[in-house]
C-alpha cells in the first residue's frame, strides 16, 4: 500500500508537494536480494526542499541524503522510499519528476 498525500500526475508521473505532503511508494524491490546500503537520487523542480527516507525492510525509515550511500541500521529484502514536504510552505513547493534508487 502507498501512502500518498501529495499529488502524483498519472499523465506526467510527476509529484507535487505543498505544505507538509509526503509520498511514499510501495515496494520497488522486494527479495530480489539482502539490502544494506543504498543512494537516492531526484530530479524535478526544488527536490532539495524535500526530506527524503529509504526503508531496506518495508517498515523501518532512515532518513536519507539525495547523491549519498546510506547503510541501513536495518537491513532487510524490501525496498521503500519515501519523501515529505517538513517545513509547512505554502503553495506547490517541490516536483519530483524522477526517483532513483541504485542499491
Amino acid at each position: 500500500m502507498t501512502i500518498t498525500t501529495a499529488d502524483w500526475n498519472t499523465g506526467s508521473s510527476a509529484c507535487y508537494f505543498t505544505s507538509r505532503e509526503t509520498a511514499q511508494t510501495d515496494y520497488v524491490a522486494l527479495g530480489s536480494r539482502w539490502i544494506t546500503s543504498a543512494t537516492i537520487n531526484a530530479t524535478g523542480s526544488n527536490v532539495g526542499s524535500l526530506a527524503y527516507s529509504l526503508s531496506a525492510d518495508g517498515t523501518n525509515f532512515e532518513s536519507a541524503t539525495l547523491g549519498q550511500t546510506h547503510n541501513f541500521t536495518i537491513s532487510g529484502s524490501g525496498m521503500k522510499w519515501k519523501a515529505n514536504e517538513p517545513y509547512g510552505d505554502a503553495g506547490i513547493v517541490a516536483r519530483l519528476d524522477k526517483i532513483e534508487v541504485k542499491y
